[in-house]
């Protein structure tokens, strides 16, 4: 079969093979593409879940807010935060418990709020897992409140009798300060 190929047969053959090596090449580029696009895609519109503390007005908040931009459901949130009602006025036990299935969209947060100096501990480690509508995720924290928030809470003093205006001063003091 080969021996009546010319020379011109021979030179076609090798362009016909490297074209189709060429093919091979290009279609595998392209497919690694594609799928480095699609997770760079997946990452950038995930969810990402954080677990932070702040201190505000005599108050410590822990927040567990979405910072991603997609929205996702909470499968459960594990802490090693055990509070007793001396601890903190309302609240036993691990206050995470009742997050299972609460549902976080961009931007959204779901806050915990203790009274600081009542607190044996300020120091937490949490294991959040969560789920979008096409992937699950799971991430750890250690949270020092005391590190996490170095500078003590200062208001502005109001004169006065009225607390209302007091109130209102602080809450405004406060909306000023989460812009900064």
């Amino acid at each position: 079969m080969f021996n009546n190929f010319t020379e011109s047969d021979w030179i076609e053959l090798f362009g016909i093979v490297c074209s189709l090596l060429t093919s091979v090449v290009a279609i595998w580029i392209s497919l690694k593409t594609l799928k480095q696009n699609n997770l760079m895609i997946e990452e950038s519109t995930r969810p990402i879940i954080s677990i932070y503390s702040h201190y505000l007005d005599g108050k410590l908040y822990i927040i567990t807010k979405n910072f991603g931009s997609s929205s996702c459901v909470i499968d459960y949130i594990n802490t090693d935060m055990n509070i007793t009602k001396e601890e903190n006025q309302g609240i036993e036990g691990n206050p995470f418990l009742k997050s299972k299935g609460a549902t976080l969209a961009p931007n959204g947060q779901m806050i915990c709020t203790l009274i600081p100096y009542r607190l044996k501990t300020r120091k937490f480690n949490f294991e959040i897992k969560y789920h979008s509508s096409s992937h699950s995720y799971t991430e750890k924290f250690y949270l020092d409140c005391d590190a996490d928030n170095p500078f003590p809470d200062m208001h502005t003093s109001v004169k006065g009798t009225d607390k209302s205006l007091e109130k209102m001063s602080r809450t405004l003091e406060d909306i000023l300060k989460t812009k900064l």
